[in-house]
């Protein structure tokens, strides 16, 4: 991950990606990754008992919002944040946890290289930890330890190659008017508002999950609140940042989809979200 960050950014101006090809090879690459991963998080953790609703919610909330991947080191972020989520959410059932708080901090340190306010989620580390791994207070140093293995490497390389990997960017801005378009306000009206009726739903569940999978729950709760940090925090608004949001607005919807009772608005509401990219389509 770190490696590829590194190559990323020293052969970035020698090859450009000036090809519209190359572009959207990129980014179905990351996006094809993130769904694998969000299908994996959701089947091997048992955050889901219907494999494919996930995989359909995550699909229907990037397809619906019609985002635009531009920047594809936001799309690099992403990635990495869902890995790192992933591996908090396997610490909830081994007694081995040390590596996997160690992954999940370094995959958001590198994640953070390319999208700055992705280490917001090293806080969901330590929530975690406080969680899962609270018995061994040396866990609490890991995050730490990711960090300055990084920021250690980074510095070396700088001063070998005398390049320029580490940049930061941390400003903020308040400027949503990119969302006072008709194409994305009302599909993401909706959306918003079915997160918000699902997450009902989710309290719920996580109040009769059982032990081994109610941390992996709490993990995506949390993990949804950072999400919406980020959003709101990101210095351009673009819409594109909204991608954040998709891996626990699928989960979380997945568990409303799931449960028992109002079959027929399940089945009008699952509809709405088939049919509305392409009406959108047809309509932009």
């Amino acid at each position: 991950m770190l490696l590829s960050y590194i190559l990323i950014v020293i052969f970035a101006p020698i090859f450009p990606i000036e090809l519209d090809i190359g572009r959207q090879v990129i980014v179905l690459l990351c996006l094809l990754s993130t769904v694998f991963v969000v299908h994996q998080m959701a089947v091997k953790n048992h955050l889901t008992r219907v494999n494919m609703l996930a995989l359909l919610f995550f699909t229907g909330f990037v397809s619906t919002l019609g985002l635009s991947f531009d920047d594809v080191s936001l799309l690099f972020a992403n990635v990495l944040c869902v890995v790192g989520v992933f591996r908090l959410v396997e610490t909830n059932d081994t007694p081995k946890v040390k590596g996997k708080f160690f992954d999940a901090a370094l995959t958001f340190v590198v994640a953070s290289l390319f999208f700055s306010w992705c280490s917001l989620f090293l806080i969901l580390v330590f929530v975690v930890i406080a969680i899962n791994g609270r018995r061994d207070k040396k866990n609490f140093f890991i995050p730490f330890v990711a960090i300055g293995a990084v920021v250690i490497l980074l510095i070396s390389i700088e001063n070998l190659f005398a390049i320029r990997l580490l940049s930061v960017n941390y400003s903020s801005s308040g400027d949503f008017s990119i969302y006072n378009s008709a194409r994305i306000i009302i599909p993401l009206s909706f959306l918003l508002t079915l997160l918000i009726w699902c997450l009902f739903t989710y309290l719920s569940v996580l109040k009769r999950a059982s032990a081994n999978i109610k941390g992996g729950h709490i993990t995506i709760l949390a993990y949804l609140f950072f999400a919406i940090a980020l959003v709101l925090l990101s210095p351009v608004k673009k819409g594109s940042e909204l991608l954040f949001l998709a891996a626990p607005f699928s989960i979380i919807t997945a568990n409303y989809f799931q449960q028992e009772g109002d079959a027929l608005f399940k089945e009008i509401l699952l509809w709405i979200i088939i049919l509305l990219p392409f009406s959108l389509f047809l309509y932009s």
